[in-house]
């Protein structure tokens, strides 16, 4: 059996590789030769370094957005063969050991660069669906990293108008807007609240996601929100909110 290599944390703050032996696939299992695996670097940077709402335990083998082709396909696994391109949550190796009923088909003619992004899109996906937005409705988005980033986009396209991205980072807010956002503020620069009135005639908005895991971030959701407005906490909030 060919060895595998996988990204390990063995201690808080502690990245490393290590080489191990994935196995013969089980009874309804795959294994699967990587292609591209995806960091989510908000997740993964909270476990990697210990921050509260993370289990603080080591070694820890991160990642759960992987890519790739079918290698071997173990005893009573139907509707799968050797080469199939499939995605999984899978974590950051060269080849997984897998349950075939976590793994989704890659469809014909999507790129592995973009299908690694399956299961960032699905939580982005579940936020928005939850907030029930309506033709028309005002969404601001806090956090603009890949799940915010996510979020703004889908909203847009579940009829929110307009979309606003808020991060303290620029080049954030640039690829913010070149993906579609209609505003994008950085309140480290501008009065986030001042700006939503001028732009909106108004102070608050119908929808507002929070996507940055800050536990300050909370308190300013509820005050953005309007009358009948939904908050939607899209990230593990790390720490306690005032």
């Amino acid at each position: 059996m060919e060895a595998a290599a996988r990204v390990v944390w063995p201690n808080k703050g502690v990245v490393e590789l290590e080489e191990y032996d994935v196995g013969e696939p089980g009874d309804g299992e795959v294994i699967v030769e990587t292609e591209y695996t995806l960091i989510s670097p908000g997740t993964e940077l909270a476990w990697l370094n210990a921050l509260p709402n993370t289990p603080g335990r080591y070694p820890q083998h991160p990642g759960y957005n992987n890519v790739g082709r079918v290698g071997e396909v173990g005893p009573g696994v139907e509707g799968l063969t050797v080469g199939d391109r499939v995605v999984s949550p899978s974590a950051h190796s060269t080849r997984v050991r897998t349950n075939a009923d976590r793994i989704m088909r890659v469809p014909e003619g999507v790129h592995g660069e973009v299908a690694v992004y399956f299961n960032m899109c699905s939580i982005a996906l579940g936020a928005v669906r939850k907030a029930g937005i309506e033709l028309g409705e005002a969404v601001v988005v806090l956090g603009q990293g890949i799940i915010g980033n996510l979020a703004m986009q889908l909203a847009s396209l579940s009829g929110g108008f307009p979309t606003i991205a808020v991060d303290l980072l620029d080049e954030r807010l640039a690829l913010s807007q070149r993906c579609g956002a209609d505003l994008c503020i950085n309140p480290s620069k501008e009065d986030l609240v001042g700006t939503l009135r001028r732009a909106l005639g108004r102070e608050a908005v119908d929808v507002v996601f929070d996507a940055t895991g800050a536990p300050q971030g909370i308190n300013e959701c509820f005050h953005l929100a309007d009358y009948r407005g939904r908050v939607v906490l899209l990230a593990s909030t790390r720490g306690i909110t005032d």
